[in-house]
């Protein structure tokens, strides 16, 4: 029991040391906002944002969907892919709609469906959330 106290012990110090290591922030080098020498875009769309790489403008490249469903961004915005190939350059967002929290997307006949818990967004492109299934509903009322 003491052995195994003694090892409990240690290993918490060994944690708390390698934390305090990593905090130390004369080694962490800050990347600047706006910064010319990455060509890229700075992509900053809030908290929590989830990222869906799809043919939005169907031009054959992959284009950038965030959907943020917090503040101050709460939205869905489309990064429009100007130069395809594996170092894209994004234009500047678009909020395309509100957000949904949860939303996943995917691919349904060879077209973009979008889902929440519970409901199905068919035609999400063309609609957003304007025609949606509800699962739920459907299982009931079906018997």
């Amino acid at each position: 029991m003491a052995q195994m106290r003694t090892i409990l012990t240690l290993t918490t110090i060994l944690c708390f040391c390698i934390g305090v290591a990593q905090t130390k922030q004369d080694n962490l080098l800050r990347i600047k906002y706006n910064n010319p020498e990455l060509q890229s875009a700075d992509l900053g769309v809030g908290l929590w944002a989830w990222p869906f790489a799809v043919d939005f403008d169907k031009d054959g490249d992959l284009d950038l969907l965030v959907n943020c469903p917090d503040k101050p961004f709460n939205g869905l915005w489309f990064f429009e892919n100007t130069t395809g190939g594996k170092n894209p350059v994004l234009k500047s967002p678009v909020k395309l709609a509100k957000s949904q929290r949860n939303l996943q997307l995917s691919v349904e006949n060879g077209e973009y469906v979008a889902m929440t818990p519970n409901v199905k967004y068919p035609s999400f492109f063309k609609t957003f959330y304007q025609k949606p299934i509800h699962f739920l509903q459907r299982i009931f009322l079906q018997k």
